[in-house]
Parts: C-alpha cells; structure tokens; sequence
C-alpha cells in the first residue's frame, strides 16, 4: 500500500503548497509600496506607456528620443500592469503579480525540466526548482529591472520545447 507521500496526488499537493509559498514571498517584499523597477511609468500609468511604446519616437521625455526597447514591454509584463490598471489594482499590487507571474512560471518550468529531461522525482524536481527560482541572480533583478527576469523564467520552458 502507498502512502500518500509517494502518490501523484501528494506530488501535486507539495508542488502546490511551494508554489503558494513562493507567491506569499513575493508578496511579503514591501507591501504597499512601489519598487523602483526600470519602467516606474509602466507600472503608474501602464496604458500611457503601452501607448507611446508604438511609435519609434517619444516625445514625452526631454527633447524627445528614439526608442529601441520600448516595444519589448508591450507583452507579457505591460498586458499585466494594463489588466491590473483596468480592474483597479493597485500599483504596487500589480507589480507583485507581475513578480509572481515570473517566479511561477521559472518555478514550474525548472520543475517539470528536471523532471521530464534530468529523470528526477517530482520532491527533488521541486528542490531543484526552488534553487533555480531563488538564485541570486533571479532575486536580484526581480525588483530593479524586473523585465530581465522573463528569459530565465521561460529558459526551462525552452529547453522542454527544445526537446521535444
């Protein structure tokens, strides 16, 4: 007889248990207060930014600039602060879900990557996930520059698709 520890329902169980855990951390960071991500106009004032972020030149800054990124924020990250906007979140509270969003996705995806690739049980996959998701590097952008966390939240993505 199996315990439920080693059924696939106990497996989805913890998984779930560390994904809450891991949305309680990021929002535990400041609530109720803005981080000083790179796009601060983005998170006031998504659909401002979204909207200029269509054109090549902005002239909403000094003199006036021609833009090279401004695009790259249209999706994922600004269709989240623009939702978040549209349902009345708060700013800071959509920058958290942004987080969210990229610590769950990295999470579930160096998850299922170490399982399906590596061969490992779903308890060690987690663990592997947990030191892939909470590396300093990922941690160290996630409030300053918060876009840059997207490529290593989908890497692990990648690589499964990659695989095939």
């Amino acid at each position: 007889m199996r315990t439920l520890g080693h059924t696939a329902n106990g497996a989805k169980t913890r998984l779930t248990a560390v994904s809450v855990f891991l949305v309680a951390l990021v929002w535990s960071i400041a609530p109720g207060k803005i981080q000083p991500d790179t796009k601060f106009n983005l998170v006031e004032e998504p659909w401002q930014y979204l909207y200029r972020s269509l054109f090549a030149w902005n002239d909403h800054a000094g003199l006036g600039e021609l833009q090279n990124q401004a695009y790259g924020y249209l999706f994922p990250m600004g269709t989240i602060f623009g939702l978040s906007d549209l349902l009345g979140i708060p700013a800071w509270a959509g920058q958290r879900l942004w987080w969210s969003v990229l610590i769950l996705i990295g999470f579930w995806g160096a998850h299922r990557l170490a399982v399906k690739l590596g061969g490992l049980s779903s308890d060690v996959a987690i663990l592997v996930a947990l030191v892939y998701v909470l590396s300093p590097r990922l941690l160290s952008v996630l409030a300053q520059i918060s876009i840059e966390a997207w490529p290593a939240s989908l890497a692990p993505w990648l690589m499964l698709a990659a695989a095939g």
